[in-house]
């Protein structure tokens, strides 16, 4: 009808969990373009081997099934993520907030909405319970021992005492892509 191969395919993936693969006489750049948007798990153009489409056909199948195992397994991660009492934040290389559990939210005053993309530091704010100076997290100096001695001062000037920690996220290179802080409260209370 009316649609173009690339709108039916948007909305085959907006509806349904079905790979799509184009098969097209079409390879200029503006039509490649908006078929990238559509996330096809092929792009054949004809006149096509019948021997390549069924390998492409079973290859979208193949990746599609681990797309959906990734999902559902960052779904499970999701839930226990926001389930646990522990607060939990994920940062990038350059520490800046990837993810924040309710936890997190809580102790800091931050949404994770509004904490994505800002510098850890920024949002997780350690100060020392008895001179109320900053002190840096386990991020920035690993070797740093903050265990009895550090306060989370929330946006709304609320002091919590914890105990945290903090560990890299190593890429496939050896280096960290990224850290992941975690901390609980203190069993004693503080003063504000």
């Amino acid at each position: 009808g009316e649609m173009l191969g690339t709108e039916a395919a948007a909305a085959i993936r907006s509806r349904y969990d079905i790979p799509v693969i184009y098969l097209t006489a079409y390879s200029d750049p503006a039509t490649l373009g908006r078929a990238k948007l559509t996330e096809p798990y092929g792009y054949l153009l004809k006149p096509f081997d019948e021997a390549e489409l069924q390998t492409t056909i079973v290859m979208a199948l193949h990746k599609s099934q681990m797309d959906r195992r990734l999902r559902d397994q960052r779904n499970w991660l999701n839930a226990i993520l926001s389930s646990i009492s522990d607060a939990v934040i994920t940062t990038d290389r350059h520490r800046r907030i990837t993810y924040m559990n309710p936890a997190a939210e809580c102790y800091t005053g931050w949404l994770l909405e509004n904490a994505r993309g800002r510098p850890l530091d920024e949002v997780f704010v350690l100060l020392d319970e008895e001179t109320g100076r900053p002190v840096e997290s386990a991020v920035a100096n690993p070797l740093t021992s903050l265990r009895g001695n550090a306060v989370v001062a929330s946006r709304f000037d609320q002091r919590v005492p914890v105990d945290h920690n903090a560990s890299p996220m190593n890429g496939d290179d050896g280096n960290a892509s990224g850290y992941v802080v975690t901390f609980h409260r203190r069993n004693h209370a503080i003063e504000n």
